[in-house]
């Protein structure tokens, strides 16, 4: 789902973290340039497709699930505001060509007037006319009727003898629920759109594939649903007379195909399982926003899309299945040139020259870039963090420059087995003798080599540790850390530390 379609939610832009972020050089760095070192693929806001890959993996319920990325919703059966979606398949198209890929298909004006039947395999063109008419022509290029039908307040309809189905030769996919309505739109152009009950749009949704677990497959039912019917509960989109497009602007719809294609029987078994089952808050459906990955962490709306008013239910999670080893985002560089970065990013900032830093990073709760300071030879702008992904064509705007805090292997694991509470990487990973060690906002995580671990260190353990020595003192790496009766006690290949009101540190 695209940027643009959250310009209906009402302005309100809330705080972002300031952190400042200093350059370093790196070895992928070009001479001057800039590494882009990132995680996720989309907005990362709300469901993450492949952590609910690995969330169901795990055993997780399509329910729970959901639950999981929209806070504080409720689940259940609802029914939409209106029974039938507006699917806008060809917006704004001169003309239409219609096959019968599978049985036959009639004709027909909205009024009820029959205009043809076409047989299996035959196809007619419809074109809007100069004057808002409709002409509709055989292969052989003669007018069916010799004459124009309908208008504006009288479209077209091809409607589906049995279970026909029509292949729309433009949009490249068949149609095999509802109807197809070709409305005028101005001289000369009209929208085609697909007319069908909500669950049948849904079948429709090709957004993961069906060969994913049964849970996957129920919460992205389930979100898919109740997008629709968010959509259903708004205004009639602009510029297509329909409700959603069939594009990622809302959600990829591709009809028949999805049904057609191998494990397209699962689909709709996941569809049928959760039919008419939603999200809501306070009794209404939620804006059930999901992208392809969020790179171990979800954002809260406002942080990626500034002007957007916080949601309740959009508000940055944990993420911690997102690391599997399907998900081909989780992690991610991209290196540039200043002039390539100049140029990119010049509809954005201006001519400040040839940009040589960047700096005042304002993060949101994942770390996702909200907005930061560019620094060139001829001044200074700030701009959106979603602005330089747009002017760069990066997977997300969770990215740090010339310097790489993704979270990686062993210290990973204890990251995402602690709920992700450690918060923001401030470093990147560490060599240290005998494993590696990153720094976040609440503590350190320590890889241990030998053992093959990772262990979170934090609070007065942490705190007596590099008081020590830290990993150069005789206490050498951490391997496990418990919380005991009025404190904490951490392990260590030297000693222990033990902490209860004050610390205690014992050597081996």
């Amino acid at each position: 789902m695209s940027r643009p379609f959250l310009s209906i939610v009402a302005a309100a832009v809330g705080l972002s973290v300031l952190v400042a972020v200093p350059a370093a050089a790196g070895p992928n760095r070009p001479a001057g340039g800039f590494t882009f070192h990132g995680s996720g693929y989309g907005h990362g806001i709300g469901m993450g497709q492949f952590g609910m890959l690995g969330l169901s993996k795990k055993g997780w319920s399509a329910r729970r699930i959901v639950r999981h990325y929209y806070s504080k919703v409720d689940m259940g059966a609802r029914q939409p505001a209106r029974p039938e979606i507006r699917v806008g398949l060809l917006p704004s198209a001169g003309n239409v060509k219609l096959i019968a890929a599978h049985g036959a298909y009639d004709l027909v004006l909205q009024s009820g007037q029959v205009i043809d039947t076409v047989s299996p395999g035959g196809r007619r063109t419809i074109e809007v006319t100069a004057d808002k008419r409709f002409r509709i022509t055989r292969p052989d290029g003669t007018v069916v009727g010799d004459a124009t039908w309908g208008g504006p307040s009288d479209p077209v309809v091809a409607r589906r003898q049995g279970d026909a189905r029509i292949r729309v030769a433009d949009w490249g996919h068949d149609i095999g629920h509802g109807e197809l309505r070709y409305e005028v739109a101005g001289p000369g152009t009209g929208h085609l759109v697909g007319v069908m009950p909500v669950e049948d749009y849904v079948l429709g949704i090709a957004e993961v594939p069906s060969s994913w677990p049964k849970a996957a497959l129920g919460a992205q039912a389930i979100a898919a649903r109740t997008y629709a019917y968010w959509r259903l509960a708004g205004a009639t989109r602009a510029g297509c007379a329909c409700d959603v497009f069939s594009t990622v602007a809302d959600q990829n719809y591709v009809g028949w195909d999805k049904l057609a294609a191998s494990g397209g029987d699962r689909w709709a078994s996941a569809v049928k399982a959760t039919e008419r089952t939603v999200a809501t808050y306070q009794g209404a459906p939620i804006y059930a926003a999901y992208s392809s990955s969020s790179g171990g962490y979800t954002e809260d709306i406002e942080k990626v899309w500034t002007g957007s008013s916080p949601l309740p239910y959009l508000r940055g999670v944990c993420d911690p299945a997102d690391d599997t080893a399907s998900n081909p985002s989780r992690f991610w560089q991209a290196s540039f040139e200043p002039g390539a970065v100049t140029s990119g990013l010049k509809p954005y900032t201006g001519d400040i020259g040839t940009v040589n830093r960047f700096s005042e990073w304002q993060l949101g709760v994942s770390g996702r870039v909200t907005r930061v300071t560019m620094v060139g030879t001829k001044g200074s702008t700030v701009i959106e963090g979603w602005d330089i992904r747009s002017g760069l064509s990066l997977k997300d705007t969770r990215f740090s420059v010339n310097r790489n805090l993704n979270i990686r292997g062993e210290i990973r694991k204890a990251y995402d087995a602690a709920g992700c509470r450690p918060g923001r990487a401030t470093s990147g990973q560490k060599k240290v003798k005998g494993g590696r060690v990153q720094t976040f906002v609440k503590g350190r995580v320590y890889e241990h080599l030998r053992r093959n671990t990772a262990v979170w260190l934090r609070g007065p353990v942490l705190g007596a540790y590099l008081n020590a020595g830290g990993h150069t003192s005789r206490l050498r790496l951490p391997y496990r850390l418990r919380q005991i009766k009025g404190g904490q006690r951490g392990w260590f290949d030297g000693g222990t530390i033990t902490c209860t009101g004050g610390c205690r540190v014992r050597y081996r």
